[in-house]
């Protein structure tokens, strides 16, 4: 029998080593598998947004994203944030902005921009499914947002102030 000796001269034989080292290997090999575990659950969790903060960043893709509805200058090319362009309040403008299935259980919106002046509803809209999350009962809430807008007038183009009344569900 072969032994291998360590400074105090004491032995241990190949056999017994490899013992030892299936041992350690069997432990660690546990211990990672269940970091990485632990780990993977974090990272997963830690991916999600939660709903008022996935609201908010929806308000805001409304209101500064051309392919909503807000306004492009057109001799720069850049987008105005919180100005809208009213005449795009349609199905359309929203299903290009917020492209989602009639029965999707995605939040539903309707956005709704009301003349600060006349208080009188300029535009509506809402998304495809904001029928169907109505009916099964969502829970709703809305914001508001103070914009401007611009709309066709009798002397062209006309800026206004208004406000958005956005409902989430």
């Amino acid at each position: 029998m072969i032994k291998r000796f360590t400074k105090k001269g004491q032995g241990i034989s190949y056999g017994n080593m490899m013992i030892i080292i299936l041992i350690a290997g069997f432990v660690l090999g546990i211990s990672g598998t269940v970091y990485a575990g632990i780990a993977k659950q974090a990272i997963v969790t830690g991916n999600v947004l939660l709903p008022e903060v996935d609201g908010k960043l929806m308000l805001y893709r409304f209101v500064n994203i051309d392919e909503c509805f807000a306004k492009r200058d057109p001799a720069t090319g850049r987008v105005i944030p919180y100005v809208l362009d009213a005449n795009r309040f349609h199905e359309a403008d929203m299903e290009r902005c917020y492209p989602v299935e009639e029965k999707s259980r995605r939040p539903c919106y309707q956005l709704q921009l009301i003349d600060l002046d006349t208080k009188e509803k300029v535009a509506e809209v809402m998304s495809k499914n904001f029928v169907h999350c109505r009916a099964v009962g969502a829970r709703t809430s809305s914001s508001i947002l103070y914009v401007q807008y611009e709309k066709e007038g009798e002397k062209g183009k006309e800026r206004k102030q208004g406000k958005l009344v956005i409902v989430r569900g």
